[in-house]
């Protein structure tokens, strides 16, 4: 029998603040027009969910926001040397260090490498937090696009279900930098309000976040604790841009994540979408839905609108966000959503509803097919 997986320690930084308590209250009551910021890019402003005190500006601001995190976390572990040392760290985002890079270049300075780092290189993230916190031999970088810190968290687990580690830390960081807000709106994917699921759907808005949290086989803490149950990843070569809107390969996502949790679709109790509010994207995961769940939905929400577009950090903030509202005991709302898409047969919640203990199913896909979906239970 695989060892049961328990998700603690959890810490964010984000657009609806950057404390639990915080982040918590924002979700049930909620001032979405207050989280967006305009940034100025060759004469026109784009929209954009920093996190709170961001200086989008600032060579400083990455690093303190990544440590504050990692921080947070290990302090409430209050993991010992040993049990650090015996930590894998995993490290899920898009951009990875551009942040710190791009300012540094902004600013002709010629420190633009993390410190102890050799130039450029993925793996600088985790390896430097490795060698800041006293953490094990085993620093793993993911970049899959959106999917990246979800599948940070599938692969933590899998390393704690073989032998190889104790415990692992999950981080999702994704900075503010000019490159990749350019690059989106390069590529007419922005848009100034996020819609997912809606009828009139055009488009995300970008975020910032800094997410981190444990996984751990006899959490300290097991009364605030989720389990991880189980998770799959599969890859649709139909685009390197997004999925095919037949939803077939996320569906099988899906799929293969219940059966890797011995759980079936009718004992899930919600669905945490990926719900970008790109009109292929919804269109795609909205059949995948359909496909594996059938005509009798489980609520369906989505936290895009409440935080922007976190690409690979995503993963765990929305899950940390989850977290949050199940133990507050509701589901929330999906901002933005008012035109039920007759094309779609996927309705969000508009409400805020109750959520019983059991099941929940995430999804995250990303650029290039990346698909990936895991369950997570708060049952005690």
């Amino acid at each position: 029998m695989a060892d049961r997986i328990f998700i603690t320690s959890p810490a964010l930084s984000c657009a609806l603040g950057d404390h639990l308590d915080t982040i918590q209250h924002a979700l049930q009551h909620p001032n979405i027009s207050a989280r967006i910021r305009e940034v100025l890019v060759e004469k026109q402003t784009l929209p954009y969910y920093a996190a709170p005190d961001s200086s989008l500006d600032s060579e400083t601001a990455f690093l303190s926001q990544l440590e504050r995190v990692v921080t947070q976390t290990l302090n409430s572990a209050n993991l010992n040397k040993t049990e650090r040392a015996t930590t894998g760290v995993f490290v899920g985002s898009t951009s990875m260090d551009i942040s710190l890079r791009e300012q540094a270049f902004l600013r002709h300075s010629t420190k633009t490498e993390l410190p102890g780092s050799d130039g450029s290189n993925i793996g600088n993230i985790p390896a430097y937090l490795a060698r800041l916190f006293c953490l094990g031999h085993m620093h793993i970088s993911i970049s899959t696009a959106c999917t990246a810190s979800s599948i940070a968290l599938i692969e933590g687990m899998n390393m704690i279900r073989a032998g190889v580690i104790e415990r692992a830390l999950i981080v999702g960081v994704e900075g503010f930098n000019y490159l990749t807000l350019c690059g989106f709106d390069s590529l007419l994917l922005l848009s100034t309000v996020l819609k997912p699921f809606d009828k009139h759907r055009e488009g995300l808005i970008l975020g910032e976040a800094y997410a981190s949290l444990l996984l751990e086989k006899e959490p300290k803490k097991a009364n605030k604790s989720l389990e991880l149950l189980g998770g799959a990843v599969a890859t649709d070569t139909e685009s390197i841009s997004g999925n095919n809107t037949g939803g077939e390969i996320p569906a099988r996502a899906m799929a293969q994540a219940l059966h890797a949790s011995q759980i079936s679709a009718a004992e899930i109790k919600a669905i945490k979408a990926h719900g970008t509010g790109s009109v292929a994207n919804d269109l795609s995961e909205a059949q995948a839905i359909s496909q594996v769940f059938g005509p009798t939905l489980p609520p369906i929400t989505a936290f895009k609108p409440y935080v922007g577009h976190t690409l690979g950090a995503s993963g765990v903030t929305e899950l940390i966000l989850l977290s949050l509202a199940l133990e507050a005991g509701f589901i929330p709302k999906t901002f933005g959503f008012q035109t039920k898409d007759p094309a779609l047969k996927v309705t969000p919640t508009t409400h805020a509803a109750p959520c019983e203990p059991g099941a929940v199913l995430l999804n995250a896909f990303g650029f290039g097919g990346s698909c990936c979906s895991y369950v997570v239970s708060n049952l005690k």
